[in-house]
């Protein structure tokens, strides 16, 4: 059922990122910073990098509609469905909010300079799960796109 995939994704996650993925995630940064000014690309090519470096371990804790999610020693709590949290960070302030789509959690973060929509896919077995991220800019006319794979930690 729906309701248990959802609860599937509570657990501690481990990075298990291929070469390839990180590969991807370079290729996808690479050709959204091409549209930008030459002088800016440098600069904005090391930003994005740096800012879609995957969290090494991420947790969720997650029951009924409410969900805490931590990584990179951050912790956010949010009601899927629920309104959005205003959140101070590293890149700036911005609002967070959680919705299922088809079934999987969507956690969506919409920010001063741009936002971000990561999307949770358990496997079929519960033991992996693919973050689907597109990130836009505010600057950026192609948005990052790309996928980041945890395993459950034992």
């Amino acid at each position: 059922s729906v309701a248990h995939a959802q609860d599937g994704l509570s657990g501690t996650w481990q990075l298990a990122s291929t070469n390839a993925e990180a590969a991807r995630r370079r290729t996808a940064i690479d050709t959204s910073v091409e549209e930008l000014p030459s002088m800016m690309q440098s600069r904005a090519r090391s930003r994005l990098r740096t800012i879609t470096r995957p969290a090494s371990r991420i947790q969720i804790e997650q029951s009924g509609d409410t969900i805490e999610l931590t990584a990179s020693g951050r912790t956010i709590s949010l009601t899927v469905g629920g309104a959005a949290v205003r959140v101070q960070g590293e890149r700036g302030q911005g609002e967070v909010r959680a919705v299922r789509e088809q079934g999987h959690l969507n956690i969506s973060f919409q920010g001063d300079n741009g936002s971000r929509s990561t999307t949770y896919r358990l496997s079929e077995d519960g033991q992996n799960l693919v973050l689907e991220v597109q990130l836009s800019g505010r600057r950026l006319r192609t948005p990052v796109r790309y996928r980041v794979t945890y395993q459950r930690a034992s």
